[in-house]
Order: C-alpha cells, then structure tokens, then sequence
C-alpha cells in the first residue's frame, strides 16, 4: 500500500513536470 501510494506521487510528479515543460515551450513559442 505505501509503495503504491509513492508511485502514485510520482508518477504525479512526471506528469505535472510534463506540463510545465510543456507550458514553457507554448510561451517561448509566442514570445517570438
């Protein structure tokens, strides 16, 4: 259960790491 519970925050993790990378790339790209 509480290695479930880690992998689930991680997993988490990536994905909103994901986003914000994303979203980084959205606004250098019309900043130009």
């Amino acid at each position: 259960m509480f290695t479930l519970i880690k992998n689930n925050e991680l997993s988490t993790l990536l994905i909103y790491q994901n986003i914000d990378f994303k979203w980084q790339r959205l606004m250098y790209f019309l900043d130009k």
